[in-house]
This record gives C-alpha cells, sequence and structure tokens, in this order.
C-alpha cells in the first residue's frame, strides 16, 4: 500500500494494468452518494451482504481485500486501475 500524507494511492497488482476502469466510473456515476471505500462497503452490505460485495468487487475489478484495508479511501482512486478482464455489458448493466 502507498501512502502520501494522508491521501491512500491503491496499489495496481500484478493482475492490474493502468488504465481507466470504466465499470467502476460508470458505478460512481449511478451512485454519486458513495464517496469512500466504506461507503461502498455499507452499500453492498445493506443491499445484500457479504456475497454483493465480493460479487460487486469482481465486476468492478476490485480487491475486496485491498478495500477492506482503505475504508476511509475515496472510492475513485480505484478509477485510475483497470482489470485485465473487461466488464461486460451484461455486468456494466447488473451493477446496481
Amino acid at each position: 500500500m502507498n501512502t502520501q500524507g494522508n491521501r491512500f494511492t491503491p496499489v495496481v497488482q500484478h493482475s492490474q494494468r493502468h488504465g481507466a476502469n470504466l465499470a467502476l466510473q460508470r458505478f460512481l456515476e449511478q451512485h454519486p452518494a458513495i464517496e469512500s471505500v466504506q461507503d461502498f462497503i455499507n452499500h453492498c452490505h445493506a443491499r445484500g451482504g457479504e456475497a454483493l460485495f465480493h460479487g460487486r468487487c469482481r465486476e468492478l475489478g476490485l480487491d475486496p481485500n485491498e478495500l477492506y484495508t482503505s475504508r476511509t479511501a475515496e472510492l475513485a482512486d480505484w478509477v485510475c486501475i483497470a482489470s485485465e478482464e473487461p466488464a461486460t455489458a451484461e455486468s456494466l448493466l447488473a451493477v446496481g
């Protein structure tokens, strides 16, 4: 994990490359009240618990373990990270 002052910078894992995470960007546009990682965790847990959280992480190309350790970070910080497997149109529509 890289930190600079109080600002968290997500770590790009070996299975990921730099780019725009369009699925996450779209999710954030559709859910403007979700700002922090904790907001995202709460959103998922309120709608389907741990299983939904892990499913959303897969759909959005996020590492749930990294999110759990970065609860106060802004979720938008992960938009600059794209998974190697692009999200399908169906998964983008399912993200809710």
